[in-house]
């Protein structure tokens, strides 16, 4: 990205101004600059030299990459401004920041940042004009679409089949939005990014629990069935007679029905309290 020298100058002025330096007095700390050579910076005509923006950036608390860009916002808003005609909402610029600071990713490290992008908007995959940008920025898609995840044995024998399997029940379904399979996983994929990791234990026992009675397993046998140490692929932790054959009352499927939403709604209150005390007491707001 082309450096934008005006507003590079207007940053170091900022900074000389709010700690009252005369332009000469500034020069002298600054490897001794001549108050011209800090006039043509502070106009745009050129930039300081690596070793003075350093010394620039340590005298006013701030950082190279503060003077050369602007704040984190202003940096990828900069950036995806050069993908015309298309343009990103306040909530694409507010989450991709966002998940650049927690994962303290930096200004240069520009493949991490359109990685995090198609993280949070995967249609950027097949957009010609991001395919068209990242080239000029001297990667690829290739690049920055491949996950470490890929090579993980576990994630290619368990989650993929599945995945494979999921997706397959939709391939006729044109309208993404009419896609709840895929609709459904997104939800929560980003709920697990999001969640405070103290309630990630609550969250597996309440989806276990949902899953006894947002499928047919409830009307099939009693919740001693339930999978309550591991996942299974069937909700089962085990599978005998009662789990192929077995046809319950509804009366006994009531029951555990009643049991099961009892105990929903006391997790519920824990993950609730739990959130609530981490929001409320936690110095750092993002």
């Amino acid at each position: 990205m082309e450096l934008d020298k005006k507003q590079i100058g207007l940053r170091i002025r900022s900074i000389r101004e709010s700690f009252g330096w005369k332009l000469e007095d500034f020069g002298e700390l600054v490897f001794e600059a001549s108050k011209g050579t800090v006039s043509n910076w502070e106009n745009g005509v050129n930039i300081p030299s690596k070793k003075r923006l350093e010394r620039i950036a340590i005298l006013g608390k701030t950082d190279v990459n503060w003077i050369l860009h602007g704040t984190l916002d202003e940096y990828v808003r900069r950036l995806f401004s050069y993908m015309k005609p298309l343009k990103f909402s306040d909530e694409f610029y507010e989450k991709l920041v966002g998940k650049l600071r927690e994962n303290k990713i930096k200004y240069e490290d520009i493949e991490a940042i359109f990685q995090s992008a198609l993280e949070i908007n995967p249609d950027l995959r097949d957009n010609t004009h991001f395919h068209y940008l990242l080239n000029n920025l001297g990667t690829s898609i290739e690049k920055v679409s491949y996950y470490d995840i890929e090579e993980d044995k576990h994630f290619r024998q368990v989650y993929l089949p599945m995945l494979s399997r999921l997706f397959k029940q939709e391939e006729e379904i044109d309208n993404p939005y009419d896609k709840n399979n895929d609709q459904i996983l997104r939800r929560i994929i980003d709920l697990l990014d999001r969640l405070n990791y103290d309630s990630k234990a609550n969250l597996n026992e309440l989806m276990t629990e949902l899953s006894w009675i947002l499928t047919k397993n409830i009307f099939i046998t009693d919740i001693t069935y339930l999978p309550t140490k591991y996942a299974s692929s069937g909700g089962f932790n085990k599978t005998d007679e009662n789990t192929m054959f077995g046809t319950r009352s509804i009366e006994e499927a009531k029951g555990d029905y009643v049991l099961l939403r009892e105990k929903i709604l006391k997790r519920m209150d824990k993950i609730f309290l739990s959130n609530a005390n981490d929001f409320y007491n936690n110095k750092k707001r993002y």
